[in-house]
């Protein structure tokens, strides 16, 4: 058995760096979707929830960095949403917009076991807390680790209530920020 393991490139933690040197959480008011073109079928499932908590908080847009950046059609026109293509830097950049990353499994797990929780360093190497699915135990394991709150996406209005308490504790928002870049560049980096 040969291990790789698996590290965030350096341009990330010099992004995450950046990131956390400033301290202007409250000025970030969207929230970053980092999946590929095959999770936009999950996207589409979780709409009810980006719908309440839309009401609960009214953040600005979620952030869709996915693909080529087109927007399906049936989500073309939704106000919530804009679709970005997919790139490191496209990815840097949504990253410094958002508050939070919301990080999606695919809705056949066996085709998605360890992803979200790829996805999950990849975004707290950037240095923005992101959320993934309380379906993935990976996701679980992290989370737990980094005392932040596990979301279960399949119940979305107990997901929305979670994430929009989350969204308005600042300070908390910062410890699982600083929390989970350290953890990344210790075990990843």
């Amino acid at each position: 058995v040969l291990m790789i393991p698996e590290v965030e490139p350096s341009a990330l933690l010099e992004a995450g760096t950046r990131r956390l040197s400033v301290n202007d959480i409250k000025s970030r008011r969207s929230i970053l979707w980092h999946g590929g073109l095959y999770t936009l079928r999950e996207l589409r499932a979780q709409l009810r929830f980006f719908e309440t908590l839309h009401h609960r908080i009214r953040f600005d847009k979620v952030i869709v960095v996915c693909g080529d950046g087109l927007a399906p059609c049936d989500l073309k026109t939704h106000p919530l949403f804009e679709f970005r293509a997919w790139s490191r830097d496209a990815l840097i950049k949504a990253a410094n917009e958002c508050r939070l990353a919301i990080l999606p499994a695919r809705l056949s797990l066996k085709l998605s076991y360890l992803k979200p929780a790829s996805r999950l360093r990849c975004m707290f190497a950037l240095g923005c807390v992101a959320l993934g699915d309380a379906r993935v135990p990976e996701v679980v394991r992290l989370s737990e680790r980094l005392r932040m709150p596990i979301i279960p996406f399949s119940r979305p209005v107990e997901a929305a209530d979670r994430v929009a308490k989350l969204w308005k504790d600042h300070p908390e928002i910062c410890r699982i920020q600083r929390d989970g870049y350290q953890y990344v560049t210790s075990e990843h980096g």
